[in-house]
């Protein structure tokens, strides 16, 4: 039990107005837990104040009902969510879906939730995901022990399965989200790229390069992006041209232009035409760095979970219909004239189902244009830590002082 967890359960904290998938909750009192949503079976039970992760809901039920993982030896399993079973307040350690964290630990990156299926990459400590979704890595009617398993988004857009704690609790995943306006965190180590690439162009103007290299610059039009410090919003991309008006630190903003305006010492410096959320007919122009080469626009795009998840629909109904092209090009045809018999008909469905078989479209994402390289893998069971040569250190190594100054946790 966490410490402290009864005071802060009565601390006169407003209760949360809905329950959030990736949750970590309190139970209110001793119940059960089953194997469906339709509470046929029983898994196992719980008792009041144990700590469980809400994993999914299902709400086309005469009740909300979620599907939860308690702590080990516990199996996970479904509860009401009207029945007043759970504390309707977060705690520590709880995710949200769409929500993007840091690795404190090295992970494996898979196709799929089971812990067999073909390996993706390897993440090291520091990368950071989006959550696209939480599931387990086996069926509950086995009463076998599961792993909490999380599908992920990459900055790069790679989607896979990885174990975000393992089977013993411990966090391979930060619960700290970095798109949430409270104390927004750097990307430590990943700007000088961009800056020295930007001021020291011997090319021109950069904005040219972003016609051609959608990798120039970690900001999008059409994103959205927080405000990291409060700024002044200016009349054209010049940073020295007339203000319009001011926007706080923690706005969101939404990108409509992109461009680079060179200024005397600095360089090429990027800047972004925008318009503040939630402040009508409020545009301008914001620079995206200060003369340091200090973010003053988070790169991090609050759509980008809106992103995957649309690309990922769309290539489901681009592989539905190719199924169902493919199976009515493999419909036998009835020919009048045509003598064969059923046995005919027959062996035609058996070669359409074993080209279906062999032919069948998978996801892009499971198979990517330049296949990644074999992976270091230096433990089993998606509890590997790796070295991180990248950063020069990996999570074990780093102070805990080392962290709180870089990230927060």
């Amino acid at each position: 039990m966490p410490s402290g967890l009864g005071a802060r359960l009565h601390s006169g904290h407003r209760d949360d107005a809905d329950f959030v998938v990736g949750g970590r909750y309190a139970v209110r009192s001793a119940t059960h837990l089953f194997l469906s949503p339709a509470f046929d079976e029983p898994a196992t039970q719980l008792l009041a104040k144990e700590v469980v992760l809400l994993i999914s809901i299902q709400e086309d039920l005469p009740a909300s009902r979620g599907l939860v993982a308690p702590k080990p030896p516990h199996f996970p399993g479904w509860l009401s969510l009207d029945a007043d079973t759970l504390y309707k307040r977060r705690l520590e350690g709880s995710w949200v879906v769409g929500g993007r964290y840091a690795l404190q630990h090295g992970a494996l990156l898979r196709e799929g939730t089971s812990l067999n299926s073909a390996l993706i990459t390897e993440i090291h400590p520091f990368v950071e995901v989006t959550i696209l979704e939480l599931g387990l890595n086996g069926d509950l009617a086995t009463r076998q022990p599961l792993r909490l398993r999380a599908r992920v988004s990459l900055a790069d857009n790679t989607v896979g399965w990885m174990s975000p704690e393992t089977s013993d609790g411990f966090r391979l995943l930060n619960s700290v989200n970095l798109l949430s306006e409270a104390q927004p965190r750097q990307r430590f180590g990943q700007l000088s790229h961009f800056v020295s690439r930007w001021r020291n162009s011997s090319t021109g103007d950069p904005s040219e390069n972003m016609k051609d290299d959608a990798d120039s610059t970690p900001w999008e039009v059409g994103g959205q992006y927080r405000v990291l410090k409060a700024l002044v919003v200016r009349q054209d991309a010049k940073l020295r041209s007339k203000e319009v008006s001011k926007v706080k630190a923690g706005s969101l903003v939404t990108i409509k232009e992109l461009s680079f305006s060179e200024e005397a010492g600095l360089g090429w410096c990027p800047t972004a035409l925008v318009t503040v959320d939630g402040e009508r007919e409020q545009q301008g122009w914001l620079p995206c760095l200060d003369k340091n080469g200090t973010y003053l626009l988070d790169p991090r795009n609050q759509l980008h979970f809106d992103k995957i998840v649309d690309r990922l629909r769309q290539e489901e109904h681009t592989q539905s219909a190719v199924r169902v092209v493919g199976t009515e090009f493999c419909m036998p045809v009835d020919d009048e004239g045509s003598s064969s018999g059923e046995a005919d008909v027959n062996e035609s469905v058996v070669a359409c189902s074993e080209t279906s078989q062999t032919d069948a479209v998978k996801p892009l994402l499971m198979e990517p244009s330049h296949p990644p390289e074999p992976a270091r893998i230096l433990s089993l069971e998606d509890r590997a830590v790796v070295q991180d040569e990248g950063f020069g250190c990996c999570s074990l190594s780093c102070s805990p002082s080392k962290r709180e100054h870089l990230w927060g946790f």
